[in-house]
C-alpha cells in the first residue's frame, strides 16, 4: 500500500530534461554565434528558427507529465491537459505507455509515462511497470478499492501556454521573412 507521505506522485518522462538542456545549449551557442559574427539585429531575425526545435522539445518531449493524488489524475500530453476523478478511472493498464481506461468507455493515453520497452528476457523489471504500481495504489487508496462509479466529469482543454508560444514563434518568424526580403 501506498504509504500516507506519498499520497501524490508526478511522472514526467526522464529524457525530457536532458533534450532541454542540449537543445538549448546548442541554441545559446547559435544565436552567441552569430550576435559575434553578425549582429543583435541578425540573432533577433534567426531567432524563431532557432526557437522551433526548442519549443517542439519542451512541448513534446519535457512538458508532458502525469500527475495522481486522491482526488484523481491529470494527464498533460503535448497539446490537451485532461483531467480525470478516480471515479470516472475504471483501469489502469499497461501497453506501449501508461493508459487509463475510463468508466464511459473511453481510454487516456498518457505520453510522460516511461515507454514499456520490448525485453528479450522472461521478465526484466522496467521502470513502467513500478509507475504503473504506483498509480493503481493512489487509485486503490483513494476509492477504498471500489469500483468506479458513472459519474465524474473528466475534464479535457487545450494547453494554452504551449499554443501561445507556437503562435508568436511562427508570427515572429512570418516578420523575419517579410523584414528580410
Amino acid at each position: 500500500m501506498t504509504p500516507p507521505e506519498q499520497r501524490s506522485r508526478t511522472i514526467r518522462g526522464s529524457a525530457g530534461i536532458v533534450w532541454l538542456l542540449a537543445t538549448s545549449a546548442v541554441v545559446v551557442f547559435l544565436l552567441g554565434d552569430v550576435v559575434v559574427r553578425g549582429s543583435a539585429a541578425d540573432a533577433v531575425l534567426i531567432a524563431p528558427w532557432l526557437l522551433l526545435p526548442v519549443w517542439f522539445v519542451w512541448t513534446f518531449l519535457f512538458a508532458p507529465s502525469v500527475h495522481a493524488d486522491e482526488d484523481g489524475v491529470v494527464v498533460r500530453n503535448p497539446l490537451r491537459t485532461t483531467r480525470a476523478p478516480w471515479s470516472a478511472v475504471r483501469d489502469i493498464v499497461l501497453r506501449w505507455q501508461i493508459a487509463f481506461v475510463l468508466a464511459d468507455g473511453g481510454e487516456l493515453q498518457a505520453w510522460a509515462a516511461a515507454a514499456k520497452r520490448p525485453s528479450g528476457r522472461a521478465h526484466t523489471p522496467q521502470p513502467a511497470e513500478r509507475e504503473l504500481e504506483i498509480l493503481r495504489e493512489l487509485r486503490e487508496a483513494a476509492t477504498d478499492g471500489a469500483a468506479p462509479a458513472d459519474g465524474g466529469e473528466v475534464r479535457t482543454s487545450w494547453n494554452a501556454r504551449e499554443i501561445g508560444l507556437l503562435a508568436a514563434i511562427l508570427i515572429w518568424a512570418a516578420v523575419s521573412v517579410a523584414v528580410t526580403r
